[in-house]
């Protein structure tokens, strides 16, 4: 929780990541890396938490009951990157499976001890990318920008490559390279705090007109929606009604940092930034 007292708060400046083996002396939260979102990339759901990928921020962590904030899982979890092209939760193993550049990332305890395998290491052509991630009933499937990879559902083990997968069903998590929604479907939800869903897209307070990227509706009614901005909305599909979270900082080039009980943190105007943080530790 954000209010753990030992908590160590890492906020990126000018390194573009941390060493992402963390020193066995600490737990998986004890260092906490923080940065801005980028583009939100992929959704899934587990059994307490919706995680979410994102362009350069890690993964978010978000409570599927209360829809409270926890520490996002990045390099300092032991991520190789925070550049998240896919996550899935496979129900049937109970494991966490995420996708950071060219490395696959597998854990039970969904924290740390992560499995790591290399894509690279396959055989894979050139400049192949990862684009999604599934599960079956015994095996984990991950699509590419060149086809298909199966891999073993509890130790990860490469199984081969293939044109098109030879299981009929297959889960396949939320991707921003695969939107599976309507645009009737987002504008059924009503937007609190001034946002307004039009078309493909959403309007925020200040008038920016930003893409939809994800759209992902759980089984039992969670509703997750993000945006280009790094912008997450969560709701119901009971209510169709949806409330925004700010997950990240507005800016990663980090210039300032004041501390007076809450942290306010800021820096150079850049075409990604989005304001000031507010961050209240406790």
């Amino acid at each position: 929780m954000f209010h753990k007292s030992l908590t160590l708060f890492l906020i990126l400046t000018v390194i573009s990541h941390v060493n992402s083996q963390p020193d066995n002396r600490y737990d998986p939260f004890d260092w906490v890396l923080y940065r801005q979102l980028g583009e939100i990339t992929s959704i899934t759901k587990g059994f307490a938490y919706i995680y979410i990928g994102t362009e350069s921020g890690g993964v978010v962590r978000i409570q599927r009951i209360g829809h409270n904030l926890e520490e996002p899982l990045t390099t300092a979890q032991g991520l190789k990157s925070n550049f998240i092209s896919a996550v899935h939760f496979d129900r049937h193993t109970g494991t966490l499976w995420i996708t950071a550049d060219d490395y696959i990332h597998s854990s039970h305890t969904r924290e740390g001890n992560w499995y790591i395998n290399n894509i690279n290491e396959w055989g894979l052509p050139l400049r192949t990318k990862i684009t999604r991630l599934g599960s079956s009933q015994n095996y984990i499937w991950v699509q590419t920008s060149s086809g298909y990879i199966k891999l073993d559902h509890i130790s990860g083990i490469f199984l081969g490559t293939y044109t098109f997968p030879d299981e009929e069903y297959i889960h396949w998590s939320s991707s921003s390279q695969f939107p599976n929604f309507e645009t009737d479907k987002v504008n059924e939800y009503s937007m609190s705090d001034g946002w307004l869903a039009v078309g493909s897209g959403a309007v925020s307070p200040n008038g920016r007109n930003l893409r939809v990227t994800v759209f992902y509706e759980g089984s039992e009614g969670d509703v997750v929606l993000g945006l280009a901005d790094g912008t997450i909305f969560v709701g119901d599909n009971r209510l169709k009604f949806l409330e925004p979270l700010t997950a990240g900082l507005g800016n990663n080039d980090v210039q300032f940092m004041l501390d007076k009980k809450a942290f306010i943190i800021g820096g150079r105007f850049a075409k990604q930034t989005i304001g000031f943080t507010y961050f209240d530790p406790r």
